[in-house]
């Protein structure tokens, strides 16, 4: 089953994700596996000092959430307020004057979520606060490509709905009442919405899909913007691709699907935060998208393993060549996130600089939590790189995600996540 021959060929989308693929497929095969050109390195003390101050943050935040003891919409309150505080104080550890002149940017963040958790509540009260929390981890991607194109921040009904679409998606495919078969009429209608070929749900579990996916054709009348369906299309087979792949239905390129899956993600964030997007833009956000979705695809390598998911990383680590691969996402990070001359404010600026160290820093928790993936000799040599020692930096995870859970959730990443955490369209 195939979509997309209208708004894919009109907007010209389709040959802009192959151009795009191959673009970013070379550049991934040419980043080299030599240690990175890190520009900091950070001393014991160093590292204990930024423990301590994160130690007390958490602290003083824990306490504070005991003190509230909510429900519902309230608990969601307490962990934003957890998972920005622990932002901050990781943003803190990197003493980046260029990051402490825009704390601003962090307050915006908070104050997006906050709007976005009240309208996702009023939106369909049955939602669970898992499904809130994932549909936020989109949110904060769209609200990062607002600060590098110079556009407040704010929940538009656009951002709302692609966001919010991701629980709903993901719930249905995930659950092991519906048969494969469902799931393949699922997508398959999922997609005529998305075509524009269909205008009612044809089943209730269709019907808040198709609720939000009208929101989007409201701010982006489809023949006034078609590159923006042209985009949803191009994620949903990207999807639906990956969907395949992980049911092992026949030999694929696992890098090409996840160069796919990654930059149409964050391209179709892009296009529905804009409507259109220049050149050199996409070209950044498709990108962008792809180190991201590496960059979480070395976080789920354990997941991934235990659930027999095949990712390039899953790969070079039953290889025993995991490091090599690590060396090459740290550089490949630097090398798509560092030509950002398109984007001149400063909030831009300082965006790229959180992006890139926000990466590292993500890189660092996964290599502290398959610790036992990689050579002694590659643990000492990078830890000196980090802010945070390794085994801190595991503890800390461990720590925050009990707190969470004990408020019926699970852990936010206080750095946007990648495009594992966004739809399955």
């Amino acid at each position: 089953m195939t979509f997309g021959s209208k708004y894919s060929k009109k907007s010209g989308v389709e040959e802009l994700v192959q151009k795009l693929k191959t673009k970013y497929t070379g550049i991934w095969r040419g980043t080299p596996e030599v240690s990175p050109p890190f520009k900091c390195a950070y001393t014991l003390q160093d590292q204990i000092d930024n423990e301590a101050s994160l130690e007390l943050t958490m602290k003083n935040i824990f306490s504070e959430a005991e003190r509230w003891n909510g429900n519902g919409s309230r608990n969601i309150e307490v962990i934003e307020k957890i998972k920005a505080s622990v932002r901050i104080s990781l943003v803190d550890s990197f003493h980046s004057p260029q990051l402490s002149r825009h704390d601003h940017l962090l307050d915006d963040y908070f104050d997006s979520a906050d709007r976005f958790i009240k309208e996702a509540k009023k939106f369909d009260p049955s939602l669970h606060l898992r499904d809130i929390h994932q549909a936020l981890r989109n949110l904060w991607i769209i609200n990062s490509i607002q600060t590098y194109l110079g556009i407040n921040i704010s929940v538009t009904p656009s951002a709302f709905a692609y966001s919010l679409l991701y629980p709903y998606t993901d719930n249905y495919l995930d659950d092991t009442r519906f048969s494969e078969g469902e799931k393949e009429i699922f997508l398959f209608e999922v997609g005529a919405r998305l075509e524009g070929k269909i205008g009612e749900a044809p089943s209730p579990d269709l019907n808040n899909i198709f609720r939000l996916i009208s929101l989007i054709e409201k701010e982006y009348p489809r023949d006034a913007y078609p590159a923006v369906y042209g985009s949803l299309l191009a994620i949903h087979r990207a999807q639906k691709r990956s969907l395949d792949e992980q049911r092992n239905r026949y030999p694929v390129d696992l890098l090409d699907i996840s160069v796919e899956k990654g930059g149409t993600s964050v391209l179709a964030d892009a296009f529905l935060t804009a409507g259109t997007l220049g050149g050199d833009v996409a070209d950044f956000m498709f990108g962008f998208g792809v180190l991201l979705q590496f960059v979480d695809d070395l976080q789920d390598l354990q997941q991934d393993n235990d659930k027999l998911h095949r990712t390039i990383f899953t790969r070079k680590a039953g290889l025993g060549s995991l490091q090599e691969i690590t060396n090459r996402l740290f550089n490949f990070v630097r090398a798509v996130l560092e030509p950002t001359q398109i984007f001149t404010s400063q909030n831009a600026k300082a965006m790229a600089e959180l992006t890139r160290k926000s990466c590292d820093l993500l890189i660092f928790e996964a290599i502290a939590r398959s610790e036992q993936l990689y050579p002694d000799s590659y643990l000492i040599a990078l830890e000196k790189f980090s802010p945070l020692r390794f085994d801190f930096l595991r503890k800390m995870r461990d720590k925050v995600d009990q707190k969470c859970d004990a408020l019926n959730t699970g852990f936010i990443s206080p750095i946007p996540s990648s495009s594992r955490s966004q739809m399955d369209i």
